[in-house]
């Protein structure tokens, strides 16, 4: 079972360098140098269609009774659809417009607010303090949501692979409980980054359409909790 070390913040700027578990045989390898702290520059594009929710067209058809179903490229995993709300303004939930991870107000047919929850690692990977390990993957693209390459950066997505294929910028894990239902998400080789949804907190303003999600150190704001909601 893989567990992962400790982090250092944003302002120190040092390398930080993965421990190896013993027998993992996952080739753990070290981050690329971080850039200046701007969500703004790990912006992808994604290049192809769009539907009519702003989010790259699917050619995927969902297997609601379990397993994966693939068409081209992409591939769908079984597990439990959620919704992926932050505590800040629960109106709003995480989806994906024009290639990016962003908030928008709920629309419950939207199923680019839609991710599955695909717990295929939880046994065999987790955070430093044992929590299972998790990917979140788009209903309607596909795309897995992966880590920003450092702090204050922008999450990224990318075509998932599956289980098949071990990717550890992929897997996130949970907190326990901070109340009502809400808890940390953050990367599971690196509980000490966020998922955050950028200056969405009450003294920024709050979270409104558009607001990107990043990775952030923990600072006891609203907008750094989280609910994964089950979509029936």
């Amino acid at each position: 079972m893989a567990y992962y070390g400790d982090y250092d913040s944003c302002q120190g700027r040092n390398e930080r360098i993965y421990e190896s578990p013993p027998n993992s045989g996952y080739g753990y390898h070290q981050q690329p140098a971080r850039p200046p702290c701007d969500p703004r520059l790990n912006a992808t594009d994604g290049g192809y269609g769009f539907n009519d929710y702003g989010g790259p067209v699917s050619r995927n058809k969902f297997n609601a009774t379990g397993g994966y179903m693939m068409s081209g490229q992409q591939l769908i995993p079984q597990g439990q659809i959620v919704r992926v709300c932050s505590k800040a303004n629960p109106d709003y939930a995480l989806a994906i417009r024009e290639g990016r991870a962003v908030m928008v107000f709920c629309n419950l047919n939207d199923p680019t607010m839609q991710w599955v929850k695909d717990e295929s690692w939880s046994n065999q990977v987790r955070d430093q303090v044992g929590h299972p390990a998790f990917a979140l993957v788009n209903k309607a693209t596909g795309q897995a949501l992966r880590h920003a390459i450092a702090e204050c950066q922008e999450v990224l997505l990318t075509q998932y692979e599956g289980p098949s294929s071990y990717d550890e910028n992929v897997l996130w894990s949970e907190s326990e409980d901070m109340g009502y239902g809400y808890r940390t998400v953050r990367m599971a080789n690196n509980i000490g980054l966020n998922l955050d949804a950028f200056q969405g907190d009450r003294r920024n303003g709050g979270i409104r359409d558009g607001t990107r999600a990043v990775l952030w150190k923990w600072n006891k704001q609203d907008n750094q909790l989280w609910k994964l909601s089950p979509c029936y």
